[in-house]
């Protein structure tokens, strides 16, 4: 009677303990996968001011940011759709990808991309202040 007792006992604490993991692996897949979406998300939204005036250009860099964190198009709409009902997530989610962003900018304003028409007006002027 004692072991019957005792692997209850057992199988309701591997229950429990086992229930515990999954829900701590699942919220922090969730949490990776939030600061990835952020990071693509704010990424292209950077990208894409920059290189406003260039659409293939841009096409090009957000297709290597898509391959560089495996997103796609439909991975993001995916990845939004898996957050449609939590409002309190989303917010988190969009305070990360504004500073994200905020740093980006900051990042880009301190080394500036040279743009095709930029650096011939370079070259010619370093050709005639020699």
């Amino acid at each position: 009677m004692d072991y019957r007792k005792f692997f209850i006992y057992l199988v309701i604490i591997l229950a429990v303990a086992g229930y515990w993991y999954k829900t701590d692996r699942d919220e922090k897949i969730r949490a990776e996968a939030s600061l990835k979406f952020a990071d693509v998300y704010a990424a292209t939204t950077v990208i894409a001011e920059l290189y406003r005036n260039e659409p293939e250009r841009f096409t090009r860099a957000r297709d290597s940011i898509y391959e560089v964190y495996r997103f796609n198009a439909d991975s993001i709409r995916a990845f939004e759709k898996t957050f449609e009902d939590r409002e309190e997530e989303w917010t988190s989610i969009w305070s990360t990808i504004r500073n994200k962003a905020d740093s980006l900018i900051g990042y880009f304003q301190d080394n500036p991309i040279e743009h095709p028409s930029d650096s011939a007006d370079t070259a010619a002027d370093s050709i005639t202040s020699r």
